[in-house]
């Protein structure tokens, strides 16, 4: 009888299938980049991995040789649902939040004051939030994280 995959591990995967080569040019590279940085990709390259921060999350950080355009990038994750549940963190980017969010993305606010970008419905970061943080900073942060870690951020998903 054929083994079932549990349901993290088939999501996990039909995530990083939909993050296959494109043709759509740098900004879907951008796009790709960021979607495995969140699902784990890079983890062994990361200067700190898997360290336990609060909540039961855990994280992950680049600063010699981050993968993303960046001086840093930190991910923040949960560990049993990775694929849906993580933020990054990216510090002094190399891109801007609307070269990331790409056509069709609306402006958002959350109820403490953090704007930012929401990508267009039925793409590859239809369920993130790109917070513009003071400085230039930029945090992506999926729907499933806000949910569990940042209520205050769900807001901005709607």
């Amino acid at each position: 009888m054929p083994r079932r995959l549990p349901a993290a591990a088939l999501l996990a995967l039909l995530t990083l299938a939909s993050c296959g080569p494109r043709t759509g040019g740098e900004a879907d590279d951008l796009t790709a980049q960021v979607l495995f940085t969140g699902n784990g990709t890079y983890d062994r390259q990361g200067d700190r991995r898997g360290e336990k921060v609060a909540g039961g999350l855990r994280q992950t950080v680049w600063e010699t040789d981050p993968p993303l355009p960046a001086r840093r990038v930190t991910v923040r994750y949960d560990s049993d649902a990775r694929p849906l549940a993580w933020a990054l963190t990216i510090e002094s980017p190399e891109f801007s939040a609307a070269d990331l969010a790409g056509e069709g993305a609306r402006r958002v606010q959350t109820p403490s004051g953090a704007e930012g970008l929401r990508p267009a419905p039925g793409g590859r970061l239809a369920e993130t939030v790109i917070l513009e943080q003071p400085g230039g900073d930029l945090r992506v942060v999926t729907r499933g994280y806000a949910a569990q870690a940042e209520a205050e951020v769900l807001p901005a998903f709607r």
